[in-house]
């Protein structure tokens, strides 16, 4: 918008003039349009300060909810830790047991074996829990009968019904 007239001036004057009007017009034109590009560029700026301002902070919302995740994950893990310590404990008193119950098992069976008597272990219900070999002559056992009725079997006695006169016992007992 550098427009001059000049029709009263001197022609000398006139070229000189002229040229510093075009530096002028040019040095203007210059500056508004740097000055517009000094506008493009503070809006930018305050546009990516806001949009990092926003990225920045989400970015510590998220590292305080993993922070807070870390804590709970550490809590967890600590008490898995107490948790696997006590198994490991218990793990230890029933291997102890195990081996104790294995000896008394094996003791047992040895005196089973060596006794001359024929003894047959029954549970509350009259099934059969182990017997000794020498049961065997007195009643048809075999290992499968484990977990059987007594009254089951066929006994080998003249006037002897052992599964009643065991009920008997059973029923003088819960009296007394």
């Amino acid at each position: 918008n550098c427009i001059l007239e000049m029709s009263e001036v001197d022609s000398s004057f006139k070229e000189e003039s002229v040229k510093k009007l075009d530096l002028n017009c040019v040095e203007h034109s210059k500056i508004h349009r740097l000055e517009g590009e000094v506008d493009f560029l503070k809006g930018s700026l305050e546009s990516n300060s806001k949009d990092l301002l926003e990225a920045n902070e989400e970015k510590q919302a998220t590292i305080e909810e993993l922070m807070s995740s870390n804590k709970e994950l550490q809590s967890t893990t600590e008490e898995l830790q107490s948790v696997n310590e006590k198994l490991h404990m218990l793990n230890s008193q029933h291997h102890d047991r195990i081996e104790s119950l294995t000896l008394s098992k094996a003791d047992l069976d040895f005196l089973l074996d060596s006794t001359e008597f024929g003894i047959i272990f029954l549970d509350r219900e009259f099934r059969i829990q182990r017997f000794s070999r020498n049961a065997t002559q007195i009643v048809a056992l075999r290992d499968p009968d484990i977990g059987r009725v007594i009254d089951d079997f066929s006994w080998k006695f003249l006037d002897f019904d052992l599964p009643q006169s065991l009920r008997d016992l059973k029923t003088k007992k819960i009296e007394h």
